[in-house]
């Protein structure tokens, strides 16, 4: 078993920390796969390492999951529950039957929270703050 922190073993992930002028900005953990292609048994691994990591000091933001159809949104919640995942996760499908959506209207499902849809700014309440500016956590790992 790998007992790394999530960003040291997987260096393509990113972690946004955005400015501290933004009133209700969210920090996230954000995948470059989107979640689309990976086995759904993946993306649970991944969110018990993002827990892992928590549990020893990391940050605990949520982690969002860009999909490319609802029918995967659907799996994907049924799969993090069987698997009971509890950390904080966002899902939100980028096309509708109209074309792509706006990331930023409300369209993010809340695992285990409401059935209501949530604008990405509305997610800042998930997990942990951002860090203040002076904090020294980096803004971004690579």
């Amino acid at each position: 078993m790998n007992n790394h922190p999530p960003q040291e073993r997987h260096p393509h992930r990113n972690v946004a920390k955005p400015g501290t002028a933004v009133a209700g900005a969210t920090s996230r953990h954000t995948e470059p796969t989107r979640g689309e292609t990976e086995p759904l048994h993946v993306l649970t691994t991944k969110m018990a390492n993002y827990a892992n990591h928590a549990a020893r000091g990391g940050p605990n933001w949520p982690v969002l999951f860009w999909l490319h159809s609802r029918t995967r949104e659907q799996h994907l919640h049924r799969v993090l529950t069987q698997a009971d995942v509890r950390g904080p996760v966002a899902t939100a499908v980028r096309q509708d039957a109209d074309g792509p959506v706006d990331p930023t209207a409300p369209i993010w499902l809340t695992h285990r929270g409401s059935d209501a849809p949530r604008r990405l700014l509305d997610l800042a309440d998930l997990g942990d703050p951002t860090p203040a500016a002076d904090d020294d956590t980096p803004s971004s790992a690579n």
